[in-house]
């Protein structure tokens, strides 16, 4: 059986980690599937997905596929995924929404996007009041729920937490392309980092390479955790009792992992704070004051918010499950007689040299448009580095 998910690969490790907690609960509700993904990499699609090992609309064959899964983010909506919309309508899939939310902001849906949610959805969870609100009630969408971010459970095995010993603080960078904090934040990062490795041991774990390669830079190699592959990430956060950081999915990948978490300055973000509204475990801090911050992190009661978190996540687990298995009916497309396997072979080769032949010129003029977008990407970054100080249009 092959489920598509639309997730990220090798771009923000949170979408994987979504993706990652949807796979569990589908294979803990005893599903059977193939993974197969939709990338929305924004390197990769559109016009480069026939160099990445994931789903082409312009080569690979829709009916090969079973079952459709958006895996969150607030990327469920706009022009990387509307391929996937007209895909799911032309070809009468069916598909679930789980774990999907936005910047807090209205959205408005095109009328492709509203049909197949009407029409060919079994089930939409949300992971923030705005989006499920807007839903209901704008759009009055059935089959939608409100529940915490899947990305809870990502973690196979948690373990309980018994004493603190060991922080994880996450680094975040000025020159991460879409992804930047402020010097303010950055520099605040910094001094916590320092001087909280005065009193405790601290690792400091880092989403994006110059991140990493920043943070090597000024805390040391040794200390730093960072991995393309976001799997790596649950060793890292079972490697220390606390994890903190202003990324949303930094803490709830720990907290997925049995190590409680504490989201920096989480009221400035209202896609964060919306997730965070719907994880009462989730422990908030913020970026006023290093000393006062220091405080709370070495005063914070490990051994019971461990315990507290393991227990919370075991009903969350059993609605999610019960969820899954009452809308998601996933029915493989039936196999011809044995007698028809050559002819079924033909057709399938026949099929595809047809669709690699018929596919649309203006192919190639979304690659170069996509090619000349990354390197504005990358002197825009350039300019960012060498020029901090001074705001970018």
């Amino acid at each position: 059986m092959n489920i598509l998910f639309s997730t990220t690969r090798h771009w923000n490790p949170g979408d994987e980690l979504i993706n990652r907690g949807i796979v569990q609960l589908l294979r803990f509700s005893d599903y059977q599937f193939n993974s197969i993904v939709w990338n929305r990499h924004p390197s990769i699609r559109p016009g480069h997905t026939s160099l990445d090992n994931s789903f082409d609309e312009f080569r690979h064959d829709p009916k090969s596929i079973d079952y459709v899964i958006f895996a969150g983010s607030p990327e469920w909506l706009g022009p990387r995924v509307d391929p996937l919309y007209q895909l799911i309508q032309r070809n009468g899939l069916r598909c679930s929404l789980i774990g999907i939310g936005s910047h807090g902001e209205k959205f408005g849906l095109i009328p492709v996007v509203k049909q197949v949610l009407e029409h060919h959805t079994d089930l939409i969870i949300c992971r923030d009041q705005s989006t499920f609100s807007r839903l209901t009630g704008k759009f009055s969408i059935p089959h939608a729920q409100l529940m915490p971010c899947p990305a809870l459970f990502h973690c196979v095995s948690p373990i309980r937490r018994l004493n603190l010993q060991k922080v994880a603080v996450i680094y975040q960078s000025t020159y991460t392309p879409f992804q930047s904090v402020n010097i303010k934040t950055r520099d605040f990062l910094i001094r916590l980092i320092n001087e909280l490795s005065q009193q405790i041991s601290v690792q400091v774990i880092c989403h994006y390479i110059d991140e990493a390669l920043e943070a090597s830079a000024i805390f040391g190699s040794e200390r730093v955790r960072f991995s393309s592959d976001a799997a790596d990430y649950e060793n890292y956060f079972k490697e220390v009792d606390l994890v903190v950081g202003a990324r949303i999915h930094g803490c709830l990948g720990a907290m997925s992992c049995g190590t409680p978490a504490m989201l920096l300055e989480w009221g400035s973000d209202l896609r964060r704070k919306g997730v965070a509204d719907e994880i009462p475990l989730l422990s908030l801090g913020q970026l006023n004051s290093v000393s006062t911050l220091i405080q709370q992190i070495l005063s914070f009661d490990v051994a019971q918010q461990s315990a507290r978190i393991g227990e919370w996540r075991i009903p969350v687990q059993s609605e999610y499950q019960h969820l899954l298995r009452k809308h998601i009916a996933i029915r493989p497309h039936a196999e011809l007689q044995p007698e028809n396997d050559h002819e079924r072979i033909q057709q399938v080769l026949r099929n595809h040299q047809l669709r690699c032949q018929q596919a649309p010129n203006h192919r190639r003029a979304q690659r170069l448009k996509h090619v000349f977008q990354i390197a504005k990407n990358q002197v825009t970054a350039r300019i960012r580095r060498l020029f901090p100080e001074k705001p970018f249009q």
